[in-house]
């Protein structure tokens, strides 16, 4: 039972940790995509105000080379323009790793106005690929910790209950050749 409930607190902790390490990772995902759109946001707003279509798409190529995009678009706000980039391999995009961020320009009356949007994103097996080396990390550091504290019980066990016994078992056998007022000596520890 000792044994089977500790595996059971390693396979816990091993959980736990996978998911906090999971949320931290798509967290970190979705702050690098919203960090590309800020960068490529207003090069993006000024190549769309000037019609420089050439530009906006050697911009979605190249957020599209980045290993976690799956998607990219620039989508003017009337729908006139539209830029894409897809992943070769066919990914799909997810709806938790996606950012869409407004193309703002400032016009000749100072206005500021959303001429467009630039969508990134990604989807969960590329943030999969990204936990792929943390989980086995977690999971031979676990297996060590479980092995040493296995190590460190029975040695608590072989010390404290194990040779105490064995002990006491052979003054036991000893009595029965030897007269009856031969005291069994316990040694404390």
């Amino acid at each position: 039972k000792l044994v089977g409930a500790y595996v059971l607190l390693g396979i816990l902790i091993f959980g736990v940790q996978l998911f906090a390490e999971y949320r931290n990772h798509r967290d970190r995902l979705v702050a690098d995509l919203k960090t590309m759109a800020t960068t490529f946001g207003p090069g993006a707003a000024a190549a769309m105000w000037e019609f420089q279509e050439s530009s906006l798409q050697s911009m979605v190529s190249g957020i599209g080379l980045q290993s976690d995009v799956v998607l990219v678009q620039i989508r003017g706000a009337t729908g006139s323009q539209g830029f894409d980039w897809r992943s070769p391999d066919g990914a799909k995009p997810s709806a938790q790793l996606r950012v869409e961020t407004p193309l703002v320009v400032v016009d000749r009356t100072g206005k500021s106005r959303v001429i467009g949007t630039l969508e990134i994103a990604s989807n969960e097996d590329r943030l999969w690929g990204r936990l792929r080396g943390v989980v086995w990390s977690i999971f031979q550091v676990g297996l060590a910790l479980m092995l040493a504290m296995g190590v460190v019980v029975w040695l608590l066990v072989n010390w404290l209950v194990v040779r105490p016994l064995l002990d006491f078992s052979r003054q036991v056998n000893a009595l029965g050749s030897a007269s009856v007022q031969d005291v069994i000596h316990l040694k404390r520890t």
